[in-house]
């Protein structure tokens, strides 16, 4: 392990000398070359500038189409809990209060622990859900006692 380490930090170290000495050479000649081709240099500028931008948007497009999948999931997954009513009636409407223009981060944060600790479970989640969850556990329970037998 530890000729490996050396091995990895011998690496490194030629790489970033190579990189240095590089940079060290290809910064005065940029420098120079973009003294006598002004023009030339800008519009090489421009050009990285926009495939930058480009690559950017492109990337932020791919977050947002991901946290809109995240979100079509949870809902899916509050519909399949709650029910239609229980979620359309109580929980989009404290999601945008929660969203509002004058919420508060703190206050935000103080809901969200009183819902989360178990003695405020059954105002969370309806009984339906629980009386599922039971059913499941006790065939599980059924079935590895099945298993041992």
């Amino acid at each position: 392990m530890n000729s490996f380490l050396d091995y990895a930090q011998y690496f490194i170290t030629l790489v970033f000398t190579y990189t240095v000495r590089a940079l060290t050479w290809l910064v005065p000649l940029l420098f120079r070359f973009a003294q006598t081709h002004p023009t030339t240099t800008n519009v090489f500028g421009y050009l990285l500038a926009a495939y930058i931008s480009w690559k950017v948007l492109c990337h932020l497009w791919t977050i947002l189409k991901r946290i809109m999948l995240v979100v079509l999931v949870v809902f899916a997954a509050m519909l399949w809990s709650r029910g239609l009513h229980q979620v359309v009636s109580h929980d989009v409407p404290v999601l945008m209060q929660y969203l509002g223009p004058k919420a508060s981060i703190p206050g935000l944060w103080n809901q969200i622990r009183y819902y989360i600790h178990p003695d405020n479970f059954g105002k969370l989640y309806s009984s339906a859900l629980q009386v599922q969850l039971e059913t499941l556990r006790d065939r599980s329970v059924r079935f590895l006692a099945d298993l041992s037998n």
